[in-house]
């Protein structure tokens, strides 16, 4: 009769401690797969530009309610803020897989809510 063996399982990864902001390199323990470094300013200014295109489409949508577009442009605009907000959080916490999780899933249900909207529009 045959004894059962055990083997040890060596880890494929190496580990490394994490920076300030997180952001480990690819192929170490921790690392979730997004390959780049982001730089918090330029999120930032992008979240800010994305923050001044929604106000003016707010403004557009209260000075012009008749027209049934700039509901859908103030959707996507918020859309586009929350999404970048947490790209903007990410970078100074990268190890934070939630916050990658909220901005792919904005980003990825924009277009589908859009293509409702549209379609909405259509049938009236």
């Amino acid at each position: 009769m045959s004894q059962p063996t055990q083997t040890a399982h060596t880890s494929a990864c190496t580990t490394r401690v994490p920076d300030r902001n997180g952001y480990v390199p690819p192929g170490t323990c921790g690392y979730h797969g997004k390959l780049y470094f982001p730089s918090f300013t330029l999120a930032a200014i992008f979240t800010a530009v994305a923050a001044t295109i929604l106000l003016g489409h707010m403004i557009q949508l209260l000075r012009f309610p008749e027209h049934g577009l700039q509901r859908l442009a103030v959707f996507i605009s918020t859309c586009l803020v929350v999404e970048f907000a947490a790209r903007t959080a990410g970078t100074k916490d990268q190890q934070n897989i939630y916050l990658a999780a909220i901005s792919d899933t904005v980003v990825l249900a924009v277009p589908i809510c859009m293509l409702h909207s549209c379609l909405q529009l259509i049938e009236l």
